[in-house]
This record gives C-alpha cells, structure tokens and sequence, in this order.
C-alpha cells in the first residue's frame, strides 16, 4: 500500500492467504467479526505496524471460523485480550490505589477510570465486580482468551465484565464505546 494525495492509500496489489468460510457465511458471525475490527480499527494507532495486534486480530478470525458457536463472549474476550496487548488491560488483582491484594474468591469493586480495583479502605469503585467476572476477565488477558469465552457466561457475569471492560475502552478512548450493546 502507497500514500496518494492526503491521508486516502492506494492499495496496488492483494493476495488472500488465508479464508475464514464460517465467517463469511454465518451472519452472526460476521457482526461480531466485524464489531472485533471496528474495536482494533479504533484502538490500534492508526499506520503503526504492530504484530502482537495483528496476531490477537487473526486469533479472533480463527477463533470465530472454528468454535461451534460464534457467542458475545468471544468479542468480549477478544475486547480485552486487545486492550492488554496495547497495555492497558485493567488492573483486576489489587487496589489501584495502595497495593492491596483484592482475595480471589471475594468480589471488588472497580474504577474504569483508574482502570483497576479500588478497596474500600481507597473508597471503593463505582463498579461492583463478582470473583467470577474478575477470573472470566483476567483468563481473557493471556493465551486463553478463546478458550475462556468458548462457553457461555452467566449473564450476570457477562453484564459486569461488559460494563467494566467498556468503562475502560471509554476512558482509555476518550469516547462512548458502545460494545455489544446491540447484542443485549
């Protein structure tokens, strides 16, 4: 791809390497595919090479052509597998503020804004998350993400990690990000 005039490209020759049939064949599939490239469109620097947000995009594309069903989960997952890669994945194991380990087994509350857990004693967050949607989001940060979305979540599950994970596309953003809101 060459720069023409201003900011359009000129792309001058193309080649596809890889298929994702499923994809394209399935239109649930294709929405939550295409609602994943808007989100790497909108949070990766715009003529920035970067191969670990290409590797996580391609991941989503095999992931969505292989599992047997395409679930919100698995853009959810994918959501925050590309925000840890860019670096700021929240902070899911201690308090933002003083340091203090947040007990796995016990909910927490969470700041979007600090992105992280904030203890009581730091006054708490607006965000209430249950142990199991800070274990479901913090298993969506490594290799694992595909696999800890080939389920479906609890709804109540699903709902506090969806809100706390667009609390902090929103605020890393600048802008209302409006994840899987059409999918409620």
């Amino acid at each position: 791809m060459a720069l023409g005039r201003g900011e359009v490209g000129r792309l001058s020759q193309a080649q596809i390497t890889r298929a994702f049939p499923k994809i394209l064949s399935d239109l649930e599939r294709m929405s939550l595919a295409g609602a994943a490239l808007e989100l790497v469109r909108g949070t990766a620097p715009v003529r920035a090479a970067d191969a670990r947000v290409f590797s996580a995009t391609v991941g989503m594309l095999e992931a969505f052509d292989q599992a047997e069903v395409a679930r919100n989960e698995m853009l959810l997952a994918f959501a925050l597998r590309l925000i840890a890669t860019l670096g700021f994945a929240p902070r899911l194991d201690m308090c933002g503020r003083c340091g203090k380990r947040a007990p796995v087994e016990k909910p927490a509350y969470f700041d979007p804004g600090m992105g992280a857990v904030v203890c009581r004693d730091c006054g708490g967050g607006r965000l209430k998350l249950s142990a199991d949607a800070r274990a479901r989001m913090t298993a969506c940060f490594s290799g694992t993400w595909a696999e800890a979305a080939h389920d479906a979540w609890p709804k109540a599950v699903f709902t506090e990690a969806r809100k706390a994970t667009v609390g902090v596309l929103s605020e890393h953003l600048g802008r209302e990000v409006d994840l899987l809101s059409t999918y409620q």
